[in-house]
């Protein structure tokens, strides 16, 4: 992900696999999916999975984003506007429940598989 918020991955889009249509709360979920940058995909799974590796699984802290190079408080935006994130105090919670499935499902197949951990902190994934 650039600096720059011109560059070719704030340029072109794909359209993420389902996503919450309005509200969370309201319970209705999209299957057709919110369309985004990719840059806000990379950044959506990239948190994703650090959010799991520092044991705060689901929740990307502020200081996460801000030790990203790029600038990330567009890309953030984007997240929150089609509701894959949601601001929560000093950071955003992630309301993606495919994406936060499918980590933890890499994360298990690699363990299993390969008998390797992940530097988990605190967590209960050791």
């Amino acid at each position: 992900m650039s600096r720059d918020f011109d560059d070719d991955e704030h340029k072109e889009f794909i359209t993420a696999a389902g996503s919450w249509h309005t509200d969370p709360a309201d319970g209705h979920w999209d299957e057709a999916g919110a369309t985004i940058s990719q840059a806000a995909w990379r950044l959506h799974a990239w948190a994703t999975v650090t959010s799991l590796c520092e044991g705060n699984f689901g929740f990307v802290p502020d200081n996460y984003l801000s030790s990203i190079r790029a600038e990330t408080d567009l890309t953030a935006f984007e997240l929150v506007s089609v509701v894959l994130w949601e601001r929560a105090g000093d950071g955003y919670v992630i309301r993606d429940p495919y994406m936060l499935d499918l980590v933890l499902r890499a994360d298990d197949y690699v363990r299993q598989t390969r008998g390797w951990t992940m530097n988990v902190k605190n967590n209960g994934r050791s």
